[in-house]
C-alpha cells in the first residue's frame, strides 16, 4: 500500500502472539492501567481522557497511550452499571444499585482532572444508556422501556417519549439519531423517536437479548446467536437488508472507519469496508479474564478485561477506505469506482456515515483520498 502519511505508534510491549498468519495484521498491546475493581463501563473523550467506572468513577490521561497516567480515582457515583458517554465538557454516566434501581449522573469533566458532579437523578431503572441526536436514551433492561429525555449540560429532566418492548427481554441497544436498535430474545427491534409517539419499524430476526450491536450511517452490525457478525442494510426501516457475515462473536462489538472489532476471549477484528464481504484481518487473545469493554481513538484500542485496561495498537489493521478498487494505491480509478459505488445506491459510498448518499459523500471521499493511507 503506498501511503502519504505515517500511521501508528512505537509498540514497545506485546501480550499473547495475535494473528501470524499471512495477510493478517498484527494487534500489539503498548500499555496497561490497572484497577482495583472489576471494570464496568469505559468511554474516552476528544481530548485523550479515559474513563471508566470501576472504584468509582476513575480517569486517565491516555494522549500518550503508550505512558498513561491515572489522574483520578474513587470520584464518587454509586454501584459502577453500565454506560459512559462523554459530550463536549460533560460526562453521563449510567449506573444501577443491586441490579434493581439505577440513576443518571451528568459531570463536569472541563478539567478531567477535577471531574465535579454536577447533577443527579431520582432512581430511572436499572439499564443502559446511549446519546445522539440531542437526547439521552434510557434503556431499562428490567422492564424493558426505552425512554427519551432531551439532553441537557446540567440536568436531564425533560422526559419527552418511551416505548415498551412488551414481553420480550432485551439486553443491548445502541442509537442512532432518533431511532433505536434493541437486541431482545426475537432478534433487533427497531423503534423510530422521529414522531411525538414511537412506533415499532421492524424486528430483524438475527441477534439475541445480550448480543452488542453498534450503527454508523446506513450500517448496523451485530453479533448472531449463530456465532457469526452480521452487517445490515439499515437505510429502509421498514425493510432492512442482510448485507453479509463472518464468523465472530463478541461481548462487545467497537466500529472504526474501516473496522468491526469483536471483544470476548479474544479481540478479533474485522475489516468492514465492503460489508457484503467481511474479512477477519487480525487477533489477539486475551487472558485469563474475559474483555468485557472496548474504546477506540486513533488507531489505539482501550479494552477492559477484569480489573485491566489493554492498551493495543490496531493501527496496522485498518483499512484504507479510500482505495476502493483494492489495487493497493490511490489513483483515479478509485474516484472512478466511488461513482460506480454511488450511482448504484450502495450502502459503500456513504463516506460521511448520514445514513443518505448525497454530495458530502463525495467531499468525505475526498477528504479521505488525500488523507492517504
Amino acid at each position: 500500500m503506498q501511503t502519504n502519511s505515517p500511521f501508528g505508534l512505537t509498540c514497545l510491549a506485546t501480550l499473547t502472539a495475535g494473528a501470524a498468519a499471512l495477510g493478517q495484521c498484527e494487534p500489539v498491546v503498548i500499555g496497561q492501567i490497572e484497577s482495583t475493581r472489576p471494570i464496568h463501563a469505559i468511554e474516552i473523550d476528544e481530548r485523550g481522557y479515559l474513563y471508566y467506572l470501576s472504584n468509582g468513577v476513575c480517569v486517565a490521561d491516555v494522549r500518550d497511550p503508550v505512558n498513561p497516567e491515572v489522574v483520578v480515582t474513587g470520584h464518587r457515583a454509586d454501584d459502577p452499571y453500565f454506560s459512559l458517554h462523554a459530550v463536549g465538557d460533560r460526562l453521563y454516566v449510567m449506573h444501577g444499585d443491586g441490579f434493581q434501581w439505577g440513576r443518571i449522573t451528568i459531570h463536569d469533566i472541563a478539567v478531567p482532572e477535577a471531574i465535579e458532579q454536577v447533577w443527579q437523578s431520582s432512581f430511572v431503572g436499572y439499564g443502559r444508556g446511549s446519546i445522539s441526536g440531542g437526547r439521552l436514551f434510557h434503556f431499562s433492561t428490567d422492564a424493558p422501556v426505552i425512554k427519551s429525555y432531551q439532553l441537557g449540560r446540567d440536568s436531564i429532566d425533560t422526559f419527552i417519549s418511551g416505548f415498551g418492548l412488551g414481553s420480550r427481554t432485551a439486553g443491548r441497544f445502541a442509537t442512532q439519531g432518533l431511532v433505536a436498535f434493541c437486541s431482545t430474545e426475537d432478534g433487533i427491534e427497531i423503534v423510530d423517536f422521529n414522531q411525538e409517539q414511537p412506533r415499532q419499524r421492524t424486528l430483524i430476526p438475527y441477534a439475541g437479548r445480550n448480543n452488542p450491536i453498534r450503527v454508523s450511517g446506513s450500517v448496523a452490525m451485530s453479533s448472531g446467536q449463530d456465532g457469526r457478525l452480521y452487517a445490515f442494510d439499515i437505510r429502509n426501516l421498514d425493510t432492512p437488508q442482510v448485507l453479509g457475515s463472518v464468523v465472530g462473536r463478541g461481548y462487545d462489538l467497537v466500529l472504526t472507519e474501516g473496522l468491526a472489532i469483536l471483544i470476548r476471549d479474544r479481540i478479533t477484528l474485522v475489516d468492514r469496508t465492503d460489508p457484503a464481504d467481511l474479512q477477519e484481518v487480525g487477533f489477539l487473545p486475551i487472558t485469563p479474564t474475559l474483555p468485557r469493554w472496548g474504546v477506540e481513538r486513533d488507531g489505539v484500542l482501550f479494552v477492559a478485561a477484569g480489573e485491566t485496561i489493554y492498551i493495543i495498537d490496531i493501527s496496522s489493521c485498518e483499512p484504507c477506505r479510500a482505495d476502493l478498487d483494492a489495487s493497493g494505491r490511490l489513483d483515479l480509478f478509485d474516484f472512478l469506482e466511488f461513482q460506480r459505488l454511488f450511482d448504484q445506491e450502495d450502502v459503500r459510498a456513504d463516506f460521511d456515515a448520514d445514513g443518505e448518499l448525497t454530495i458530502f459523500d463525495f467531499l468525505a471521499f475526498q477528504n479521505a483520498f488525500a488523507s492517504g493511507c
